[in-house]
């Protein structure tokens, strides 16, 4: 899967101009493997749908329903920290996501997250993406809070082989 820092050439202009009938949609992909099915939402009050990058994990290249819930997303603080992270609020969650997201936190293995922003000047394709995992997870009421953080190859074990006399014997005498 691609993933830019580089916002599109259209959606920049849509950024600078906020020209009459360009819209731009933000939009979040949860998935987790002990889901049934993902999870797609976008900041907005109507349900949007919206065409997946042909090189997406998970139903590339097709329009997919995204269902709208109001979240926000806190950019990482800027310091000298090597792990940034990266918060997501997700306000009024519907049952459904209530459970799977609790559900995820009481299992093995991460949640990913796909950020996708859109923009109608350029359909067919979103102008950003970035993956992300939950790193942690807190859930009152009335919304769920996400901390996520890019992919960690800092804290990742290298090789990640384990040199022991099982898998190597020829190292050990």
């Amino acid at each position: 899967m691609s993933t830019s820092d580089d916002i599109t050439a259209a959606t920049q202009e849509a950024f600078a101009s906020a020209r009459e009938g360009i819209r731009i949609w933000d939009t979040l992909e949860l998935w987790h493997t002990d889901w049934a099915s993902t999870l797609r939402v976008v900041n907005d009050t109507d349900d949007q749908d919206f065409v997946l990058e042909f090189d997406a994990p998970r139903n590339a290249g097709t329009a997919q329903t995204f269902n709208a819930f109001s979240f926000s997303v806190a950019l990482p603080k800027r310091g000298e920290i090597g792990r940034q992270e990266l918060e997501i609020q997700i306000d009024n969650v519907s049952l459904e996501a209530f459970n799977l997201i609790r559900t995820s936190d009481a299992s093995n293995g991460a949640v990913q997250i796909i950020y996708r922003l859109f923009c109608n000047a350029e359909p067919g394709q979103p102008s950003r993406v970035h993956s992300l995992y939950v790193k942690s997870i807190s859930v009152n009421a009335q919304s769920i809070s996400l901390q996520c953080v890019y992919a960690d190859h800092v804290n990742r074990k290298f090789p990640s082989l384990t040199y022991d006399q099982t898998n190597f014997p020829g190292i050990f005498r």
